[in-house]
């Protein structure tokens, strides 16, 4: 039987609380067998504490109660045969056993689910601040770059559509230096927050530069990349920044490369990226405040105003 289990276990190395309830049922076979086959020893039901205490361990604080219940039970079965007489105290001291074990138990798990709960929201934590970018939560540079080249090779394999947005806010140095760098801080904020309304569920959103954000549109059509461009051109430009009594307002360049799957030439996240930085790079020749479009057929970019 242990070497049956044993095998089972090895193939089923996820099942832990169901391993764990076989194991304390053969546990408990193990040590009724012996009673019933060989002669009465009143310490025997003695073991039946590391079996309360396994169950607390393995299979949680409900199976750990239960697991109690059944060894008190099966301990007076195995002290039945037995003459109490000379051992007046035998019960007491199993039952008190039995019983210390479980609150042991008990106070063991209490414990380890509060460390644990503490331990998984620090991960938690940590996970954010090496991907999240600080001041405007959105995606830092290695995240989102980790992110889109996963959600690429998600299109790749769906056989979708996808695309880039760069944008770039329009003399956002005169900010700081004009307002100060606690006011430049309050606009990326805000526009980040702005981003994000503009977007789908599974956009993503990430700042790879000072005032430079990137978007990443997995599925997206053209006529659906075009609005999304322009819903953020006109967000920010319709914008009313204010932060300690002062006001301004800001317009961003957006550069959109949209890609056609499955394509002739499998393109990296770095190469679709520098597309999009080239078509914001002739929103900006072009006047600033507008979306321009790279096309990767004639590797040429058109304005839209």
């Amino acid at each position: 039987s242990n070497l049956l289990l044993w095998r089972w276990i090895r193939v089923h190395p996820r099942r832990v609380k169901t391993s764990s309830l076989l194991i304390a049922l053969l546990y408990l076979g193990n040590i009724c067998i012996p009673g019933v086959h060989l002669p009465p020893d009143p310490l025997l039901p003695m073991w039946n504490t590391l079996l309360v205490v396994g169950c607390f361990m393995l299979a949680g604080r409900p199976w750990g109660w239960i697991s109690c219940a059944v060894a008190i039970a099966a301990s007076h079965w195995l002290l039945t045969p037995i003459d109490m007489s000379t051992y007046p105290n035998a019960y007491l001291t199993i039952w008190s056993c039995l019983l210390g074990s479980a609150v042991l138990g008990h106070i063991y798990v209490e414990r380890f689910n509060y460390f644990f709960t503490q331990l998984e929201y620090y991960n938690q934590q940590l996970l954010r601040l090496s991907t999240v970018d600080h001041l405007t939560g959105a995606l830092n540079v290695g995240a989102y770059y980790a992110q889109c080249n996963t959600q690429l090779a998600n299109c790749q394999r769906r056989r979708l559509p996808c695309a880039v947005l760069f944008i770039d806010l329009d003399h956002f140095k005169k900010v700081n230096d004009n307002y100060g760098h606690a006011m430049g801080d309050h606009v990326l904020q805000q526009v980040a927050l702005l981003l994000k309304s503009c977007l789908r569920k599974d956009d993503l959103l990430g700042r790879v530069g000072g005032e430079e954000f990137s978007v990443f549109l997995p599925g997206a059509q053209i006529p659906d990349c075009n609005t999304i461009a322009e819903r953020i051109r006109a967000s920010i430009e319709a914008q009313v920044f204010a932060f300690n009594g002062q006001q301004l307002r800001m317009t961003a360049s957006v550069g959109l490369t949209w890609i056609e799957l499955p394509a002739k030439n499998t393109q990296s996240i770095d190469e679709i990226q520098q597309q999009a930085d080239k078509a914001m790079y002739k929103a900006k020749q072009a006047g600033r405040n507008r979306v321009c479009h790279f096309d990767p057929q004639r590797f040429e970019e058109m304005a839209m105003q």
